[in-house]
C-alpha cells in the first residue's frame, strides 16, 4: 500500500503539540485549571483520529493490548468503588477514571491507525514543542526574578512556590523539559546546529528544577544516546555527570528564597525513605487484593488499600515521614467519611511535640499513589494490567537495531528510556502522558511498517509467499 500524506491529520498533530502543553484555564471556571483544558484538547483530538481507525486495525497486537488493558482497568474501578463519579472521573482532581483512560485509549489507537497509513512529518512534532519550550523558558526566567505570569493569569496575583510552568507541578514541568531536551539533543547531534540554544537552555531548567528523578532521567538518556547511537559524543556523559555539581548556581538568583526547590537537598534521604514506605504498602495491598493478578482496586486503589488492608500505625508513621514531622507518635485512628464514601475516609494522628504536649492532626488519604509506575498500575488494575501497559510502552524498543537511524524512532527510544527513570519514582500525569503516548503509538506504527516491509520483500524475492494488506515502510 502506498504511503500518503494527509494534511488534515498533520495539522491536528501540530495544533495538539502546540496547544496541549500550554492551555490553562482560570480556576473560577473549572475545578482543575492545569488539567481540564488539556483533557478537552485530547478529547477533540481523539475524536478526529478515531475516524482514521479501520476494522482491520482491531486485529493488530497494539489494538488488542490497548483494549484488554482498558477492560481490566474499567472492571477494577467499577467493582472497587462505591461512587460512580469517582470511578468515572477520578478523585482529588486526578482525572484518572474510566472517562480519561477511555479517551486516552481511543486517542492512541487513532494516532496509530493514522500513522500506519500516512507518512510522518516530524516537523509537526519538533516545531510546536520547540515553540512551547521557548514560552516555558520565558516563564522560567521571569519566575527566577519573582515574576510569576502563570499565577497572575490564574489567580490575579501572587506566586507559586516552585517552577510549575503551565503544568501545575515542578516535577511535571521538569519531565516535559526532559522530553524537549531529547528532541534538541537528537536534532543537534544529527546535524541541525540551530538546536544548540534550546539544548543549552533545557539543561539550565533541568539544573534549576533540582529534582533527583529528573537528573537520573537526564543521565540515563545521555548514557544510552552515547552508548547505542554514537560513541564519539562521549563528552555528553561528562556534561551529564556535572549536572548535580552545577545545581548550586541556583543560589545566585533572588527567587531562590521564594522557591520550595531551595529547601530540597540533592543528597537528602527523606524522600527515598518515604518512597520505600509507600512501595512496601503497595506490595502488601496488591498481595491482599482479592482478584489479583487479574484485577486491582481501581483508580483509588492506593487509598482503598490503605483503609482496608494496611495497619493504621504504619500509615501514620509514613505520613509523618512525608510531612517531615519529627515527633513521637502517640496515637492514631481511622475514621470513615460522614458522606459514607470509603475513599474519603480520614486519619487522626496524635504526636508529642518538643514542649511535651500532645497535638492531634487531621489527615485525608491524599497519598493516592505509590510513586512507582508498575506498583501503582498493579494496585489499580492488577498485575496483568501493569504488565500489558509495560509492553505497550516498551516493546517497540526491540526494533532499535533496525530503526536506530530513524530520527523519530530515536526520539521514541530516548523518551522511553528517560520515562522509565521518571516512572520509577513518579507516575503518569494527564498534563504530559498524552504527549508521550503519541510517540509510543508512532513507535508501534513504525514497527508494524517495518514488519510489513519485510513481508513484502520476502514476497517480491520469491523466497516466501505471504499476503499482506498493511502499508509499506516509509
Amino acid at each position: 500500500m502506498l504511503q500518503k500524506r494527509s494534511s488534515g491529520g498533520h495539522v491536528i498533530v501540530f495544533v495538539f503539540f502546540l496547544l496541549f502543553p500550554l492551555i490553562i484555564l482560570p480556576q473560577s471556571l473549572i475545578p482543575d485549571p492545569w488539567a481540564d483544558g488539556k483533557f478537552f484538547i485530547m478529547l477533540a483530538t481523539a475524536l478526529f483520529f478515531a475516524t482514521q481507525i479501520k476494522l482491520s486495525d482491531f486485529k493488530t497486537p497494539f489494538f488488542l493490548l490497548i483494549i484488554v488493558q482498558l477492560i481490566l482497568y474499567s472492571i477494577s474501578c467499577i467493582i472497587s468503588s462505591q461512587e460512580s463519579f469517582i470511578y468515572l472521573f477520578g478523585l482529588n482532581n486526578r482525572e484518572d477514571g474510566i472517562i480519561y483512560n477511555t479517551t486516552l485509549s481511543i486517542f492512541v489507537m487513532g494516532i496509530y491507525s493514522y500513522f500506519l497509513r500516512n507518512k510522518i512529518n516530524e516537523q509537526n512534532i519538533y516545531l510546536p514543542l520547540t515553540i512551547v519550550f521557548s514560552m516555558e523558558f520565558i516563564y522560567f526566567v521571569l519566575r527566577l526574578y519573582n515574576i510569576d505570569i502563570v499565577a497572575l493569569f490564574l489567580t490575579g496575583g501572587g506566586r507559586f512556590p516552585d517552577f510549575v510552568g503551565t503544568f501545575g507541578n515542578y516535577g511535571i514541568f521538569a519531565y516535559f523539559t526532559i522530553l524537549c531536551y531529547i528532541i534538541f539533543l537528537v536534532k543537534f547531534f544529527t546535524g541541525d546546529r540551530r538546536f544548540i540554544a534550546p539544548l543549552f537552555l533545557s539543561v539550565l531548567i533541568i539544573v534549576f528544577t533540582y529534582n533527583r528523578t529528573i537528573i537520573a532521567s537526564f543521565l540515563l538518556a545521555n548514557i544510552v544516546f552515547v552508548v547505542f547511537y554514537n560513541k564519539k559524543w562521549w563528552f555528553l556523559l561528562a556534561i551529564a555527570a556535572l549536572v548535580a555539581i552545577l545545581v548550586p548556581v541556583r543560589n545566585f538568583f533572588p527567587a531562590n528564597n521564594n522557591l520550595s526547590t531551595g529547601n530540597r537537598s540533592i543528597v537528602s534521604s527523606s524522600t527515598l525513605q518515604t518512597r520505600l514506605a509507600y512501595w512496601g504498602m503497595a506490595l502488601d495491598i496488591a498481595q491482599k487484593t482479592p482478584f489479583q493478578p487479574l484485577l486491582g482496586l481501581g483508580n483509588t486503589g492506593m487509598i482503598l488499600g490503605q483503609i482496608r488492608y494496611i495497619d493504621t500505625e504504619r500509615i501514620a508513621r509514613a505520613y509523618l515521614l512525608e510531612e517531615n514531622i519529627n515527633e513521637e507518635l502517640v496515637d492514631w485512628e481511622k475514621k470513615p467519611s460522614e458522606s459514607g464514601i470509603e475513599a474519603l475516609g480520614v486519619l487522626y494522628i496524635t504526636t508529642k511535640t518538643a514542649s511535651g504536649q500532645n497535638l492531634t492532626r487531621f489527615f485525608k488519604y491524599n497519598t493516592d499513589r505509590a510513586h512507582n509506575f508498575f506498583l501503582d498500575k498493579t494496585v489499580a488494575g492488577g498485575l496483568v494490567y501493569a504488565i500489558i501497559l509495560s509492553i505497550i510502552i516498551f516493546y517497540p524498543i526491540v526494533y532499535f537495531r533496525r530503526l536506530k537511524h530513524d530520527l523519530l524512532y530515536l526520539v521514541y527510544f530516548l523518551w522511553t528510556v528517560a520515562t522509565f527513570a521518571f516512572y520509577m519514582f513518579w507516575f503518569p500525569f494527564l498534563q504530559t502522558e498524552p504527549i508521550f503516548m503519541i510517540v509510543v503509538a508512532i513507535g508501534w506504527a513504525k514497527m508494524q511498517k517495518t514488519k510489513e516491509a519485510r513481508i513484502h520483500l520476502l514476497d517480491s524475492t520469491g523466497n516466501q509467499k505471504i499476503a499482506s494488506e498493511g502499508p509499506q515502510n516509509e
